[in-house]
């Protein structure tokens, strides 16, 4: 059963200009595999705030044809990214658990909470102890940041987590509240509408959307009012620092650099694509870390 494709291992190596989106499709690709990319780095890297024009990258990922035809990305096996925010490496592997991806030393890439609940976005107001209200016209306290997004962009939940609240909080509009382990909350106010049978008690995995970007509540346009509380204290998400989910070991780790080893010679090298290796594959369902 299935179908027989064939699979193209491609290397591709490109600079940013305008948009990682822009700059991957200038290559000759879909903007769904700067998405890709863009989700390996998701804790590393705020592709809203930090790339910038010069930044380079690159990745290996598997493409299926059938004939001359595109028909799909397989998952991508590495990636790196480097800009003013340093130099990120990734490297797929599957210890048993689920398609993951790790670094160089064997940490897992990607800590216990994302950078942004939101894929793309503008920030419109910052963490401030002394903000000028737009609607209220005064000075108060604004403890999270304001990020504008298209109306009904997914809102997605930074950490795994236990829903604490969900509905109308005065000023923030509709809200969801969610708990995660360590004493820590996050916010996610002026919600257009919340993912559906999303309640109280809900338990959540990051990465899941919980709503939908609007302007409920005291706002003067479509954005997300993200917040994240620390033992009863509100900070700055913008400068949290969280620790990798996991990390390999014993002959986990052994594996892991021999898998990687091909990946790793060629990963970032040159400039533009080149095909590494082509055979056929008989397909009956996407595989794990598929893009699609």
């Amino acid at each position: 059963c299935g179908v027989e494709l064939t699979r193209r291992v491609a290397a591709l190596t490109g600079e940013v200009r305008g948009s990682l989106f822009g700059s991957m499709e200038r290559l000759g690709e879909e903007g769904r595999l700067a998405l890709g990319l863009a989700r390996i780095f998701s804790s590393q890297i705020d592709f809203n705030t930090e790339s910038q024009d010069g930044d380079l990258f690159g990745l290996v990922v598997e493409k299926y044809y059938d004939g001359a035809r595109f028909v799909a990305y397989g998952p991508i096996l590495a990636a790196f990214y480097r800009g003013r925010a340093g130099e990120f490496r990734a490297y797929a592997y599957d210890s048993g658990k689920g398609l993951h991806y790790y670094d160089d030393s064997g940490a897992e890439v990607g800590t216990s909470f994302l950078r942004s609940p939101l894929p793309l976005y503008r920030v419109t107001s910052r963490f401030s102890r002394r903000r000028f209200h737009p609607i209220l016209h005064r000075y108060r306290q604004h403890l999270g940041v304001d990020l504008a997004a298209p109306m009904g962009t997914p809102v997605r939940a930074a950490s795994d987590g236990v829903v604490a609240f969900v509905g109308w909080r005065r000023g923030f509009g509709r809200s969801v509240i969610i708990r995660h382990r360590g004493g820590i909350k996050t916010y996610y106010g002026h919600l257009s509408r919340y993912a559906k049978g999303l309640h109280r008690g809900s338990r959540v995995k990051m990465g899941e959307v919980i709503g939908r970007v609007g302007m409920s509540g005291l706002a003067t346009g479509p954005h997300l009012d993200y917040r994240i509380r620390v033992g009863g204290r509100f900070v700055n998400p913008f400068e949290m620092r969280f620790r990798p989910r996991s990390r390999l070991k014993g002959k986990d780790l052994v594996r892991f650099r021999i898998r990687r080893a091909p990946w790793k010679r060629v990963l970032g090298h040159g400039h533009g694509k080149v095909v590494l290796h082509e055979d056929k594959k008989r397909i009956s369902t996407p595989g794990k870390g598929w893009l699609g």
